[in-house]
């Protein structure tokens, strides 16, 4: 019998990688006589190949095919193991609420007809229904607040170990964590729920699951976007629409044209191009608004409106200042709580314009219901103290019935006296705060117009002629409207008619107040400014 070493030389065993398979190849030049399914398998088991592992049908054909040929080498798998399952990917789940919204805003963007006109071949049924959405208050954003729960995922599948031709263990990987789902976004709790992290915007499609902390608008904000209310910055890559909302805790940012639509935001508006309103635009800001130009449109800046070319037939509000260094005001009103800067204001063709600088509405508004107040009071009072005269001068001391009505007397003017001092505190408290915010100041760059009417705290200015620039409208320390022109100061009477106006109340000189060239925090004014006493006073 020949020996089995001497057979080994012909023999060769090769396995994958994986150590799943192990191939026999038995060479050309091998004694086929010697060549028998018992002799391989003595020589896989000197290999270490696990018995359970053979193909005893596999190593037979083998041996039949190597005694069959002769100088050509044969080889086949003779040595199978079990391959690992790995664990299966984990899926994620929406809520039925998420998909519902999916489901809408999928259906709602392969539509290709005008939303306001109902297809042709609709029954009058359907064009009712189709009429009455309302495609504005639709949204193609899927908003979500941090801690809300998105959905659920499957369970981690621990798979199954596999077994080499060699006995030995493959360990089967278990399924992991999603790689499409943003862990920073987006978290994975132990019991398999998908909860954000943040508030934001739900991105479902793509390569990524995440909860986008800044809305991307890439286009226009209109009938594919639908209004918008996000808790966070908003960027629009176009314009804004008529009639279209966004409604923003963080910045706001346009790159085109805002038109009759409404903006607010608890932080900054900027405008790229600029905003026609057609007297319908409005644009709020917890603190700056700015924009390329603005018309015929409402504004209500927490701190700053910055304008870079012109405003035109606006309402405008500012708790700090209105700058258009070197563009022009047309027309409409601006109030100011310091300074308004401007290159040319008015127009040749003596537009109106009404400009109110030194005023903070959230301050002056209750400081003139307290006014009013107490001037109701303060009448009634006197009323009072006319009768109570009248009739101690008349009374009898011995009657009952006129010492009961003194004394009631005595009681309502008691009390209406103490309600004044109540509201003449709030107002002062107010008088305070405005001293602490407001700070009055007009800078005309250019040119001012006639047709423009300045407003200050005690009196109103107008020009009834062109007076160029550059110069400073201001109070003096007496209360009294100056021109500073270089540094050079002159009364505002000598160019212009100054007038009394007790629109506000007079809140003393400029010695009781900031200069608008000291420094003070950039904050935003529109909020904390009156005490809930002064309020509730008013």
């Amino acid at each position: 019998m020949p020996r089995e070493h001497d057979l080994d030389a012909h023999l060769q065993l090769r396995t994958d990688d994986d150590l799943v398979t192990g191939t026999l190849f038995i060479g050309p030049e091998a004694p086929s006589s010697e060549i028998t399914p018992h002799v391989l398998a003595v020589f896989l088991d000197s290999k270490g190949i696990a018995e359970r592992a053979l193909d005893r049908a596999a190593l037979k054909k083998l041996a039949a095919d190597a005694q069959a040929t002769s100088g050509v080498e044969v080889s086949a798998i003779v040595a199978r193991g079990r391959p690992p399952r790995h664990g299966q990917p984990r899926k994620l789940e929406w809520t039925a609420q998420i998909n519902e919204r999916i489901d809408e805003i999928e259906a709602r963007s392969s539509e290709d007809t005008d939303p306001h006109q109902p297809s042709s071949d609709a029954s009058p049924e359907e064009c009712a229904d189709q009429q009455a959405v309302d495609h504005y208050g639709h949204s193609a954003f899927i908003i979500v607040n941090g801690g809300d729960e998105l959905g659920t995922i499957s369970p981690p599948d621990p798979g199954e170990d596999g077994e080499d031709i060699f006995g030995g263990v493959i360990p089967a990987k278990q399924s992991p964590n999603p790689s499409y789902i943003d862990s920073e976004s987006i978290d994975l709790t132990e019991d398999n729920r998908v909860n954000a992290r943040n508030s934001g915007h739900l991105v479902y499609s793509g390569s990524l699951r995440s909860v986008a902390a800044t809305l991307e608008v890439p286009g226009d904000v209109g009938f594919a976007t639908g209004n918008i209310d996000f808790p966070g910055p908003v960027n629009v890559g176009g314009g804004v629409k008529d009639l279209f909302r966004i409604d923003a805790t963080g910045d706001v940012t346009v790159r085109r044209l805002v038109e009759a639509a409404s903006i607010s935001s608890d932080r900054d508006v900027i405008v790229e191009r600029g905003v026609a309103g057609r007297d319908t635009g409005q644009i709020r800001s917890g603190r700056d608004v700015r924009a390329g130009y603005v018309e015929s449109a409402t504004i209500n800046a927490g701190r700053d409106c910055i304008v870079q070319r012109e405003i035109t037939n606006c309402q405008i509000v500012a708790r700090g200042s209105i700058l258009i260094e070197s563009g022009a005001v047309r027309g409409g009103a601006m109030t100011a709580g310091k300074r308004i800067e401007v290159g040319v204001l008015g127009s040749a063709q003596e537009v109106p314009s009404e400009i109110l600088t030194g005023s903070i509405p959230e301050l002056d508004q209750p400081l003139a219901r307290i006014r009013v107040l107490r001037e109701r009071a303060d009448t009634k009072r006197s009323d009072l103290a006319f009768k109570l005269e009248s009739l101690r001068s008349a009374m009898d001391t011995s009657n009952p019935d006129a010492i009961e009505k003194t004394m009631a007397l005595d009681f309502d003017i008691s009390e209406i006296s103490t309600r004044i001092t109540r509201l003449d505190e709030a107002a002062e408290r107010i008088r305070v705060n405005l001293r602490k915010h407001a700070d009055a100041q007009l800078s005309v760059q250019k040119r001012i117009h006639p047709g423009v009417r300045i407003l200050f705290r005690n009196c109103a200015v107008r020009f009834e002629e062109e007076f160029d620039g550059p110069f400073t409208l201001k109070l003096d320390r007496e209360g009294e409207p100056v021109i500073d022109q270089h540094g050079n100061e002159r009364p505002a009477r000598e160019v212009a008619v100054v007038e009394p106006d007790d629109t506000l109340d007079y809140l003393g000189g400029p010695d009781s107040t900031h200069s608008v060239h000291s420094e003070q925090p950039r904050e935003s004014l529109g909020n904390g400014l009156v005490s809930d006493e002064g309020q509730q006073a008013a």
